[in-house]
């Protein structure tokens, strides 16, 4: 049966002066590739939902994180004592502001600290909210296994994502619309 094949494969490309690929590399493309076999693409398939079922894993993972560290930084700005680092950053500023005023030949006891205070730890506490997030998603990465260059091209895919959805606007559910009256007949004593 081989023979045969070679025999007529051979014939009929020196009388039509095209080439015709052999059986035994099994069926291919226009442009002579081998088509994939079942259990590649199988892989492949496979490859892909892993490599997306990660990505939106990862990217679960962060938005829940990072909404959860908003809103407690939210409270954080409410109240800004009950942050862990509040009285060590306070610490650390007054100590660092009272020998400066002290070099300058200021009365550093009577002085107020407040206002500079408030301008120096509202951006202080963003550095440690970014921070925050940034140790959540490396504690991510960790626990997914991949690695921080991964994770990058993800929170660009997903930036990418959220700059080309447009932002619509939802109509209101129906619990929030009004309900009429179903009776076209009103009833009144």
């Amino acid at each position: 049966n081989f023979l045969i094949n070679f025999r007529f494969n051979n014939a009929f490309s020196a009388k039509a002066n095209i080439s015709v690929p052999s059986t035994s590399a099994g069926p291919s493309t226009s442009s002579g590739r081998p088509f994939p076999s079942a259990k590649e693409l199988n892989v492949e398939a496979e490859k892909k939902f892993k490599d997306s079922y990660i990505f939106e894993k990862y990217r679960i993972s962060v938005e829940i994180s990072t909404n959860r560290i908003e809103l407690k930084y939210k409270d954080f700005e409410k109240s800004p004592e009950k942050h862990p680092e509040y009285s060590d950053e306070w610490k650390a500023f007054w100590q660092r502001r009272y020998n400066e005023l002290i070099a300058q030949g200021k009365d550093a006891n009577g002085h107020n600290y407040k206002p500079e205070w408030i301008n120096f730890w509202m951006p202080c506490m963003k550095q440690l909210k970014l921070k925050e997030i940034d140790k959540k998603k490396e504690e991510i990465c960790k626990n997914l296994n991949i690695s921080k260059e991964v994770a990058e091209s993800f929170d660009d895919e997903i930036e990418r994502k959220r700059l080309s959805s447009p932002l619509r606007e939802r109509s209101p559910s129906p619990r929030r619309r009004t309900r009429r009256s179903r009776s076209p007949i009103e009833i009144s004593d």
